[in-house]
C-alpha cells in the first residue's frame, strides 16, 4: 500500500478566490487521512490496489487563504461533505444579497471600469480612513440599534473578521496549535539546556533557567490540550470517524519528564499522533522587516498560529485595509514580538515551501502539490488596444500588473521544485534519505470560460465583484477544472507511457548508467519508460492541458544528453489522450568514463556542451515538434 503525501495550495485573488472553494470539494475526497490515522484502518487500506492519497497540508493567500481555512477546518471535523458545506456557505454569505449591497456593487463595478490611472489612496488618510470607519465600525453600530437597516445592507457586510469568525471555533484551531507545536517547544528546551552549559556568569545561568522553567511551564499546559480536544469533539458530537475524533480519542503519550530521552520519546508520539493532520499554512508579509510569514496550524497561536488576526491579515489589501498586528514569538530570542503584516499577495502567493522545509516532519513531506491558480499565465495583451497606436488603456495595465505579481513567487517556487526533480533523477547526484521529488499540478482559472458564463470580463475590478451570480459561476467552473484534472489523473499512467513511446521514437533510450541506479532514486516509478519523468502537469481552459517533463539521462546516436519537454494534451469524448510534444531543451552530458576513477558516477553536464541531438537545434531558442 504505497501513501502518497499530496499538499494543495490556494492562490489569492479576492472574490476570484470562490473558483479554490469549487474545486476543493471535489478534490477532498480523493484523501483517506482518517483510515491512515488508525492501524486497523491502515490495514484495510492494505487490502486496496493501488497507491493511497493522504492529504498532508492545503495553504492559501488572501481569499484562497479563506477557502483554504474552511475546507482544512471541515475536512478535520466532517470530511469533504463538512468542507463543501461551510465553503459555500461563507461564499453565499460574502455576496452582495441585500439591495443596498447590490447597488453597491454595481456602482464599485462600474467606478472601476472607468478607472484609467493607478490610485494612491491610503487607509490611513482621508478619504478612505473615514468609509472604513464608517463600513466597519458605525454602519454595524446603526443596524444593531434599527434592525430594518440591516435589510437595506447587512451589518457586517464589509467586517471581514465578522464574516469569517462564525465559521470556524478558533480556541479549537489553537488548541490543536498548542498540540502540534510539542515537539517544537521540547527542541527550544534542549537547545537551552545545552546553551547552559556555557554559562559562566550566575546572571546567565538565572536568566537560562528562568526560560527553561516558563518552557516546562508551557509544556504542561500544551499537553492538557490533547484532552481538551477529544472532550470538544464529544461536546460537539463529532462523528466517530471523522479525522478529529480518530486523532485524539483514546490517546495516550508517554508521561512528560525533562530528561532528553524521555523529551525525545515525547517528540516522537506526538509528531506520529499528528501525523494524519494535514498542516494549515497561510501567507501574509511582515512589512516592518519585509520577511515572509506563513502562519501554521502546528505552531502556538501565540508563535505564529492560526488566529482570526493571521486570516485577516492575509486579506489586507494595503490600499484598503489597515495593516494588522499580530502576536509572535522573535524566532532567535524567542521572547514575544508583534508583526505588523499587510496582504499575502506581496510574499507567497500561496506558501508552498513550507511544505518541504528541513523543519519538516519527514513523512510529511509532499509528493505531489495541486495548485489552485487564479492567475493566469498566458494574456492577450497585444490585442488589447485603446486609442491610437497600440496604447493599452490603464485598467489592462492595472490586470496584467496584478496578474504578473501574482504569479512571480509562483513560478520561482515551482521553477525551483522543477530543478530539483532534475538532480534527484540523475544517476550521477546523491541524494539525501528523506529528498524526494514533487510532481506539480496547476489547475488553473480560465478567465475568458467564466466571463463568458457571466457576461462580463474578468479582470483587477471584478476581484473585488461580489455578484452572486460571478460567485456561482466561479464555484461552478472550480468543481469543472477540478473534475477535469483527477480524470487526467486517472489515466496519466498510459498517458506517460505514450510519452515515453514518443520519445523512443527519437531513438532515445535510457543510459546503461541510468538503468542501473534506477532501484535507488527517489520516486523512480514515476519515469515512464524508464527515462521520462513528469514535473508539472497545467490543466488550462477549454478541455485543454499541457506537460512540462524532463529525461535526466537518455543515449541518443551514442550521445548521453539531458531532455526537456513540453506535450500538449487535449480532452475528449474518451478522456484525455496525447496532442503535440515540443523539446525545450537537449543538452549533451559527460561520458561517465571522463570521470572514472574519482569513485562516483559523472555528476554534471559539459559547460555550455550544446550540440543538434536526434533533429533538435537548442542554444538558439528554438522547438522541434513530434507529432
Amino acid at each position: 500500500m504505497p501513501v502518497k503525501n499530496i499538499a494543495i495550495a490556494c492562490q489569492g485573488g479576492g472574490s476570484h478566490a470562490a473558483y479554490a472553494a469549487g474545486a476543493l470539494p471535489v478534490l477532498l475526497p480523493q484523501f483517506r487521512n482518517a483510515e491512515l490515522a488508525t492501524s486497523e484502518g491502515r490495514a484495510m487500506l492494505a487490502q486496496e490496489p493501488g497507491e493511497v492519497l493522504r492529504l498532508t497540508g492545503i495553504s492559501g493567500t488572501s481569499g484562497g487563504a479563506i477557502s483554504a481555512l474552511l475546507a482544512w477546518y471541515g475536512f478535520l471535523l466532517g470530511g469533504p461533505q463538512a468542507a463543501k458545506a461551510g465553503l459555500e456557505r461563507f461564499w453565499d454569505a460574502n455576496c452582495a444579497i441585500a439591495p443596498g449591497e447590490r447597488l453597491l456593487n454595481d456602482i464599485g463595478q462600474w467606478a472601476g471600469s472607468l478607472a484609467q490611472v493607478d490610485l494612491k489612496l491610503s487607509p490611513y488618510l482621508s478619504p478612505l480612513r473615514e468609509i472604513e470607519t464608517f463600513a466597519t465600525a458605525t454602519w454595524p453600530m446603526l443596524t444593531a440599534m434599527w434592525p430594518p437597516l440591516g435589510g437595506w445592507i447587512r451589518g457586517p457586510y464589509f467586517q471581514l473578521r465578522e464574516s469569517i469568525a462564525p465559521h470556524v471555533d478558533f480556541d479549537l484551531i489553537g488548541a490543536i496549535g498548542d498540540f502540534c507545536s510539542i515537539p517544537r517547544e521540547i527542541k527550544r528546551w534542549q537547545a537551552i539546556a545545552l546553551e547552559a552549559r556555557m554559562a559562566d556568569a550566575p546572571p546567565e545561568r538565572e536568566r537560562l533557567q528562568a526560560r527553561q522553567a516558563a518552557i516546562e511551564h508551557d509544556l504542561r499546559a500544551r499537553l492538557a490540550s490533547g484532552g481538551w480536544i477529544a472532550a470538544w469533539s464529544e461536546a460537539h458530537e463529532l462523528a466517530p470517524g471523522t479525522l478529529l475524533r480518530t486523532t485524539f480519542d483514546g490517546l495516550q503519550l508517554p508521561e512528560l519528564r525533562f530528561e532528553p530521552d524521555a523529551l525525545g520519546s515525547l517528540a516522537h508520539a506526538v509528531r506520529d499522533a499528528a501525523r494524519s493532520l494535514p498542516q494549515l499554512l497561510i501567507g501574509a508579509v511582515d512589512i516592518d522587516s519585509g520577511a515572509f510569514v506563513a502562519f501554521s496550524s502546528e505552531r502556538a497561536p501565540i508563535d505564529a498560529g492560526i488566529t482570526l488576526d493571521a486570516v485577516v491579515a492575509s486579506a489586507c489589501l494595503p490600499w484598503v485595509f489597515m495593516a494588522q498586528s499580530i502576536q509572535a514569538l522573535d524566532p532567535e530570542t524567542h521572547e514575544p514580538r508583534r508583526m505588523v503584516c499587510w496582504d499575502g499577495l506581496f510574499s507567497q502567493n500561496p506558501p508552498i515551501k513550507n511544505f518541504v522545509s528541513s523543519g519538516v516532519d519527514p513523512v510529511k513531506k509532499p509528493d505531489g502539490l495541486w495548485i489552485l491558480q487564479i492567475n493566469q499565465d498566458r494574456y492577450d495583451f497585444s490585442g488589447k488596444v485603446a486609442g491610437p497606436g497600440s496604447a493599452q488603456s490603464g485598467d489592462e495595465l492595472w490586470h496584467r500588473r496584478d496578474t504578473l505579481s501574482g504569479n512571480l513567487s509562483l513560478n520561482q517556487e515551482v521553477a525551483f521544485i522543477e530543478a530539483v526533480n532534475a538532480r534527484l533523477d540523475d544517476p550521477g547526484q546523491r541524494f539525501r534519505p528523506h529528498d524526494k521529488p514533487i510532481e506539480v499540478v496547476r489547475i488553473v482559472l480560465d478567465g475568458e470560460a467564466v466571463g463568458g458564463a457571466v457576461r462580463k470580463e474578468l479582470g483587477l475590478f471584478s476581484k473585488f465583484d461580489r455578484d452572486p451570480q460571478l460567485a456561482q459561476a466561479l464555484l461552478a467552473h472550480g468543481r469543472e477544472q477540478a473534475g477535469r484534472y483527477l480524470a487526467l489523473r486517472a489515466q496519466s499512467g498510459a498517458l506517460w507511457e505514450a510519452l515515453a513511446g514518443q520519445v523512443g521514437m527519437m531513438g532515445a533510450r535510457p543510459s546503461d548508467r541510468l538503468a542501473q541506479a534506477m532501484p535507488y532514486l527517489p520516486g523512480h516509478a514515476r519515469m515512464a519508460g524508464g527515462l521520462v519523468a513528469p514535473d508539472v502537469i497545467t490543466i488550462e481552459g477549454a478541455g485543454q492541458a499541457s506537460l512540462r517533463w524532463h529525461a535526466s539521462e537518455a543515449e541518443v546516436e551514442g550521445h548521453l544528453v539531458r531532455m526537456k519537454g513540453s506535450t500538449l494534451l487535449r480532452m475528449g469524448e474518451e478522456g484525455w489522450s496525447l496532442a503535440e510534444t515540443r523539446l525545450l531543451d537537449v543538452e549533451e552530458r559527460v561520458a561517465p568514463a571522463a570521470t572514472a576513477g574519482q569513485g562516483e558516477a559523472a555528476a554534471g553536464p559539459t559547460p555550455a556542451a550544446r550540440r543538434r541531438v536526434g533533429g533538435a537545434r537548442k542554444g538558439d531558442g528554438s522547438e522541434t515538434s513530434l507529432h
